[in-house]
């Protein structure tokens, strides 16, 4: 099963067409972290799909059904808050997992990428 990445502008689009057009701000967490990921250093090395409301991540397209990717999950009713789940493998019996309120996001995926998958660097000047 081959999964395809979708442009960052779509998986915005995807967020936030719900979101504004549609008054459902129950998901206006997701629709913030995709446009933070966006405008971020991280964007032009990652791939993404969206997944009913989940944004799955991986370095490419091969990575979605096999692994590693990161799954980042919004619970928009109860808790507010995101779950990330990362799978290096598609058997993978004990994924990473950690959850965060919604405006710690990004901090947590920004740790995740630099310090758990280390799939960046953290720029010399920062």
């Amino acid at each position: 099963m081959k999964i395809k990445a979708v442009p960052w502008p779509d998986v915005v689009e995807h967020y936030r067409e719900p979101v504004e057009d549609k008054g459902q701000d129950s998901f206006a967490p997701m629709l913030e972290l995709a446009r933070v990921i966006v405008k971020s250093p991280y964007a032009a090395g990652l791939v993404a799909y969206t997944s009913v409301w989940d944004l799955i991540i991986a370095q490419s397209e091969a990575n979605f059904w096999y692994g590693p990717y990161l799954r980042i999950e919004l619970d928009p009713w109860k808790t507010k808050r995101f779950t990330f789940t990362y799978s290096e493998r598609l058997d993978s019996r004990d994924p990473w997992s950690r959850t965060a309120a919604a405006d710690e996001g990004f901090d947590v995926l920004e740790r995740f990428l630099l310090k758990r998958a280390r799939w960046f660097r953290k720029p010399a000047d920062a």
